[in-house]
């Protein structure tokens, strides 16, 4: 069985984002890719000092490109 991934793009999330990742591993155990595009709260860096694999972009690429960034960083098929 193939394995799922999870790809969480934020901006300015920092007050959010501990809530969205703690209630992932509640009730997944999905690898989880964040990509944080360039938050200036510090969001990617609060998220890459956890257990989760991050992303931290230097400028903000959008959503959509974020995902495929996401998305290519996982292992999933």
């Amino acid at each position: 069985m193939d394995r799922v991934a999870i790809v969480v793009v934020t901006y300015n999330s920092a007050g959010v984002i501990d809530q969205c990742l703690d209630a992932i591993a509640r009730f997944t155990d999905a690898e989880v890719v964040v990509v944080d595009n360039a938050s200036p709260d510090g969001t990617g860096h609060r998220v890459a000092a956890g257990t989760v694999r991050c992303i931290v972009n230097p400028n903000n690429a959008g959503f959509a490109a974020a995902v495929n960034q996401g998305v290519r960083a996982t292992s999933a098929r």
